[in-house]
């Protein structure tokens, strides 16, 4: 079993605003998750010590996700990228 954290944020740091951020948000397993530029918007942001940490990371699988390949993927595959993501950098 793996237990997968998240942060709740209402008004995040460096998001402008919501209508925007929502324009880009993914659907994972019927959940709306942030778009990957926008979580690399709010880390930088917000300043905490573990969403500095997580930047490279999070710079990293961005790079992943734009190489050209990914775009062959299935949306189940897609999923699985994301879960990636979200395990390895909280």
């Amino acid at each position: 079993m793996v237990l997968l954290t998240s942060d709740l944020v209402f008004a995040p740091d460096g998001i402008e605003r919501f209508e925007d951020a929502w324009r880009r948000h993914v659907d994972v397993e019927g959940f709306p998750v942030c778009h990957i530029d926008d979580i690399l918007r709010v880390k930088p942001a917000a300043n905490r010590q573990k969403d500095r940490e997580s930047l490279p990371r999070l710079r990293s699988f961005r790079e992943y996700l734009a190489e050209p390949s990914l775009s062959d993927l299935t949306y189940s595959d897609q999923r699985l990228s994301i879960k990636f993501v979200h395990r390895f950098t909280n």
